[in-house]
């Protein structure tokens, strides 16, 4: 409360993570029950899934979560995550398992001196089989890798970089030279 009085943001992460004071992925429990989104400046279609709860930041902007039935696995909420947020316009960036968004009943001083009250209301809705939304939401389109051809920038004395690291020979590399290292 008294961080509040100072004008300072409440978030919370969005996922358990198995390591006090770190935010890092690699400490991120293994297993999620929702998934999240944050809808920015997207708009969540009426046809999809209804989320179990909505959370308003702002007068125009929401995080909207659904409980799932059972848990599923870091990397498949994350894939659903960014898979939604894709598909309404939302912030793809807050897919991720360390990302914080904002807690009902905080202020969110963004726009100051303009400060919202940030709500949050349970729906009803689900909970959702994870396959209901895998089935709902559309796949992401799929990025052709860039095609790049053999440097023709200025000439590296890469040798020179190379001192110091362990460096098990040249790997095959059909647009130029290439080295297997130890990674420091």
């Amino acid at each position: 409360m008294s961080e509040a009085q100072n004008e300072r943001d409440s978030y919370f992460c969005v996922h358990l993570l198995g390591k006090a004071n770190s935010r890092r992925a690699a400490h991120a429990v293994p297993t999620v029950r929702s998934l999240w989104l944050d809808e920015d400046e997207g708009s969540y279609p009426l046809i999809a899934p209804e989320p179990t709860a909505v959370v308003r930041s702002s007068e125009d902007r929401r995080h909207l979560y659904w409980r799932l039935t059972r848990a599923i696995s870091v990397e498949w909420a994350v894939l659903l995550n960014r898979r939604i947020a894709t598909w309404v316009g939302g912030d793809t960036g807050k897919s991720g398992l360390t990302t914080v968004l904002r807690a009902p009943a905080t202020a969110n001083f963004k726009r100051h001196p303009k400060v919202d009250v940030v709500s949050g209301k349970l729906t009803g809705a689900g909970p959702w089989e994870p396959e209901v939304i895998d089935q709902a939401v559309p796949e992401l389109a799929k990025e052709e890798p860039e095609s790049r051809g053999p440097y023709d920038g200025p000439a590296l004395e890469v040798e020179e970089c190379l001192e110091g690291v362990e460096v098990f020979g040249e790997a095959p590399d059909e647009l130029g030279k290439k080295w297997a290292v130890l990674c420091p």
